[in-house]
């Protein structure tokens, strides 16, 4: 197990607003479905949380709930009560205490109109196992992992093969601490033949940062 960058991953899923009688209203969502494969990741990889997999670190760590990953806007802490993390046979939840500001009710009419409505939660020191499928891909098995963050969204793309390319370094960099070696250097290959791809289809005045990314990534593969 090594400590790196958190690893970010996102989900189409349930955000709501609930509220009992007299009480203000309290964002309620699912941070993931345990034991359900993700999409593919990096074009070589799909991945699973297995159930207990935060059990530890809810009851330990000192998490928040971010609007949209702000770290500027929380909206909830654990260790002041005003997140509360569950976690079930079946999946993560939680209840979220958002304070009394402008920027706050203003996140809480965006959930309540929908136009938010989907999850993203950061996870470090990972405990996992990789297999190979029949397919050439790999199925990341996580038995467990420290949770960083949750936070609503507006765009829950779970990573993809179509990553953006100004946060590919960041991924890539966050994954290096925890893929095994192989499987990591077959990841930064199919990106070097994505970034041949896309070069092809620029004007020359646009490819300069494609160019230094590719050479970035192929100076990284050497080095594996």
């Amino acid at each position: 197990m090594k400590f790196g960058q958190p690893e970010r991953r996102s989900l189409t899923s349930t955000v709501e607003l609930r509220a009992a009688d007299g009480e203000s209203q309290k964002i309620v969502g699912q941070a993931l479905e345990y034991n359900s494969q993700s999409q593919l990741i990096w074009g070589l990889f799909r991945e699973r949380f297995m159930p207990g997999a935060f059990a530890d670190t809810i009851k330990n760590d000192d998490i928040r709930c971010l609007w949209q990953h702000d770290t500027a806007l929380v909206l909830g802490r654990n260790t002041r009560g005003t997140l509360i993390l569950v976690e079930t046979d079946t999946a993560l939840t939680y209840e979220c205490d958002p304070p009394q500001t402008t920027w706050a009710n203003d996140a809480l009419e965006s959930i309540r109109r929908g136009d938010v409505s989907g999850s993203s939660f950061w996870f470090y020191e990972p405990e996992d196992e990789w297999t190979e499928n029949p397919d050439g891909t790999y199925l990341r098995t996580i038995h467990k992992a420290r949770l960083y963050e949750v936070s609503p969204v507006t765009f829950p793309a779970y990573e993809s093969s179509n990553v953006s390319l100004r946060s590919m370094p960041q991924e890539f960099e966050s994954l290096k601490q925890t893929v095994p070696p192989k499987i990591f250097k077959r990841m930064i290959e199919a990106q070097i033949e994505n970034l041949r791809r896309l070069l092809t289809e620029q004007e020359p005045e646009q490819r300069g940062d494609l160019l230094i990314l590719r050479r970035r990534l192929e100076l990284e593969a050497l080095s594996i």
